[in-house]
């Protein structure tokens, strides 16, 4: 069995357009190797190393796919890919009116129906077509070439043309070939086909939304698609594009991924891409595809293939290789088990629900204890996602996820939508912080994620938080709510001499901020000791060598003298070498200290 893509384009034509050719020229110039240029031979050799996206295109023909099996040629839709189809059939017997096709329909929609007026073997005396579907074809591109939609009407095509209607779940034969039909959720019905001939399997799955993911729902799908050797899947959006566009009728290769591996196929190809995505788009959802695959529990062997026009697949036994080049292709919920499965997502729901009647849920969210699951699927991952958009929280807190975990959530583009700490204990911490500050969320300024409480002053609150798109930790300083509106404005009034300051011994203050009544600081977070443990660690005396009191003092002098003018309560960072270490030292110091220091001549110290 032979399997080639004539159009693998959802919804309408997706042209390349001018720019996208120039940026490939661009880049292929860009990574070119140290060759001869003059030296033709060596040029093809390197563009021949390019993926086939990144030397050519996916391309922009809608929904066409040839299967050749058992000396039958078989078409599945006839978007405008078939055009091109038709032209190429025109060089055998079709060209000389000899031949049969058999061309089937997954449903009606434009982009599935709108290359069979322009299919030129149709024309031709002597040609046979048999036209299969579940709905009624015939009527339907009857009406597409009726006038005015189209100058030649269905009536000129001269070739023998029958109408073949099918029932679904009823396998049916074109010569040795088997086919068999399931009906997929899309708006007016799309349905899946399936082809055997011997011990090959061919599945062509477009257009098909899987809403539900639970064992019960996909469970007909991963039988229809068990064994398969080939397996084109919808993927016309990214994980979180589908979950956003429901009862659009198409779904994203992550849930593809679970599928395929889940029912045994080893080649699953990526189809019906959106008009909006272009080559370097697809390539990254195969590539987050791929690593999604390598998330599942066992390594699955399933060959992961964007579609493009021109990709060809020899599915037969003897060689199943395809025809391109290698490679082308507060208290947290109880700990889950290693697997995330339909039955924990039914109890996390009930745990949730005990929880809210009993007034013992965190409101602003939970925390989820994700410590244990090692395969965290799509289904598991929309539970998360709806749980939190319905019960209306602020911000779920998933804690200890596994690496694999991560993973998935990272790749499905979830990451910024969670809060997500390495511990429970992290994430309780996280929680009371938020809690106890009354803050509007676990995410400040849609950046900043809040990790746990470091320092309470006569000011406010130092809290520690992550600065998710940079990847750092800074300091957050929420200043006390009781301060009135009048000292707030005059603090603000400093906003830019704050942010401007540079000096070595204090620290950057990259911002200030205010939302949702929560006024902060934004600013460097340092890990080292401050000064009272420095003098613990002491006994109450440090040495006069380095680091020693003088140069301490030093240090701290020259930092309040930065900002004594307008501030009242300084934070300083004092650098302390030594033989062997750098030490970053951040204390808090009241303005009677600068006082002392700046009124009194500091001399050598005693021990």
């Amino acid at each position: 069995m032979r399997v080639k893509i004539w159009g693998c384009r959802g919804s309408l034509p997706a042209p390349l357009k001018p720019p996208d050719v120039e940026e490939k020229i661009v880049q292929a110039i860009h990574g070119l190797p140290a060759i001869d240029t003059q030296d033709l031979a060596a040029v093809k050799a390197y563009v021949r190393s390019l993926s086939p996206l990144q030397r050519g295109t996916a391309g922009g023909n809608t929904s066409c796919v040839e299967v050749q099996a058992a000396g039958k040629t078989l078409v599945v839709d006839a978007g405008t890919g078939i055009r091109e189809l038709g032209l190429e059939l025109m060089k055998g017997p079709c060209g000389r009116g000899e031949g049969e096709l058999h061309l089937m329909f997954s449903h009606l929609h434009w982009d599935h129906v709108q290359g069979f007026p322009f299919f030129m073997p149709a024309f031709i005396p002597g040609n046979r077509i048999t036209i299969y579907g579940l709905h009624d074809i015939h009527k339907a591109l009857l009406d597409q070439q009726r006038a005015p939609s189209f100058p030649v009407p269905m009536s000129t095509m001269a070739a023998s043309i029958d109408f073949v209607t099918l029932t679904e779940g009823e396998p049916f034969a074109v010569g040795d070939v088997r086919i068999n039909t399931i009906r997929n959720a899309h708006p007016g019905h799309s349905y899946s086909y399936r082809f055997e001939h011997g011990e090959t399997v061919f599945v062509f799955a477009s257009d098909s939304e899987y809403q539900e993911l639970n064992d019960t729902s996909v469970r007909p799908y991963i039988e229809f698609f068990r064994d398969a050797d080939a397996l084109i899947f919808d993927a016309q959006y990214t994980l979180g594009e589908g979950w956003l566009k429901e009862d659009w009728g198409h779904s994203s290769a992550m849930i593809g991924v679970d599928m395929a591996v889940a029912a045994g196929v080893k080649r699953l190809i990526l189809f019906h891409h959106d008009p909006t995505h272009d080559d370097n788009q697809l390539q990254r959802i195969q590539a987050d595809a791929e690593a999604y695959r390598v998330e599942k529990p066992n390594y699955s062997p399933c060959e992961i293939l964007i579609a493009y026009e021109g990709l060809a697949l020899d599915l037969s036994p003897s060689d199943s290789s395809s025809s391109g080049e290698p490679g082308e292709g507060a208290d947290a919920t109880p700990t889950h088990s290693s697997v995330f499965d339909e039955h924990d997502v039914h109890r996390l729901q009930d745990q949730l629900s005990q929880l809210d009647g009993q007034g013992q849920a965190i409101a602003k969210g939970p925390i989820i204890d994700l410590s244990r699951v090692e395969t965290l699927s799509t289904a598991s991952l929309k539970l998360l996602v709806k749980q939190q958009l319905e019960r209306g929280y602020t911000s779920m807190l998933l804690a200890a996820p596994t690496a694999s975990a991560m993973r998935v959530i990272e790749l499905a583009g979830f990451a910024d939508f969670f809060a997500i700490y390495p511990t429970v204990e992290a994430a309780s911490l996280a929680a009371y912080a938020r809690e106890s500050l009354e803050l509007p969320g676990q995410i400040l300024g849609g950046r900043y994620r809040v990790e746990r409480v470091v320092d309470k002053g006569t000011s406010g609150t130092v809290l520690c938080a992550m600065n998710q798109p940079a990847g750092t930790h800074v300091a957050l300083k929420v200043i006390d709510p009781t301060f009135g509106e009048e000292a707030l404005e005059r603090l603000f009034s400093q906003r830019p001499v704050l942010i401007r300051m540079e000096h070595p011994a204090l620290v950057r203050v990259h911002d200030l901020v205010r939302e949702e009544h929560v006024t902060y600081l934004v600013e460097d977070y340092d890990t080292g000791e401050t000064l009272d443990v420095l003098l613990r660690k002491a006994n109450g005396a440090l040495p006069a060598g380095k680091p020693g009191a003088l140069e301490i003092a030093r240090r701290i002098h020259s930092g309040v003298a930065e900002v004594v003018e307008f501030a009242t309560q300084v934070r300083v960072a004092v650098l302390v070498e030594n033989d062997f270490a750098l030490a970053v030292l951040r204390i808090d110091f009241d303005i009677s200290l600068h006082q002392r220091f700046a009124g009194h001549r500091v001399g050598e110290p005693q021990n």
